[in-house]
């Protein structure tokens, strides 16, 4: 008896406080927004806040191997604007790397980034768009 009355207390505990959601909010991230814009001209770019797609975007970009440029160059394939809780991070990708504090690095593994960048831009289930 103590136990069935133990489990009757429990359940609704548990139940209450899981903090269940919504399962469409789930995978949002609050706080976070990240825009990819691609080339070639005109650029295109999608939006999400998917939790899973800015994980997948920020381990690809810790893969990039990369050494100090020695060129100062403008041109990208990618450009990921990141932001996180009102700030803005923003990253170019091509041969060359521009991290968000203007440093730039050529990118050893290019065309293996290049393939995981543009991997994950199809996945964003956002619709494309002109690039401002």
């Amino acid at each position: 008896m103590r136990k069935v009355l133990c489990l009757l207390l429990i359940i609704p505990l548990i139940v209450f406080s899981s903090g269940c959601e919504p399962k469409n909010n789930q995978s949002e991230a609050v706080g976070q927004e990240l825009t990819i814009a691609t080339m070639p001209s005109p650029p295109k770019c999608k939006t999400t806040k998917n939790v899973g797609i800015i994980d997948s975007v920020l381990r690809v970009m810790a893969e990039i191997e990369k050494e100090p440029a020695d060129d100062n160059t403008n041109g990208w394939y990618y450009f990921i604007e990141l932001d996180v809780d009102g700030q803005s991070f923003k990253y170019s990708l091509g041969n060359i790397f521009t991290d968000s504090d203007g440093k730039q690095y050529k990118v050893l593994n290019y065309d293996e980034i290049k393939a995981k960048l543009t991997e994950i831009y199809e996945k964003i289930d956002e619709p494309e768009r002109d690039y401002p």
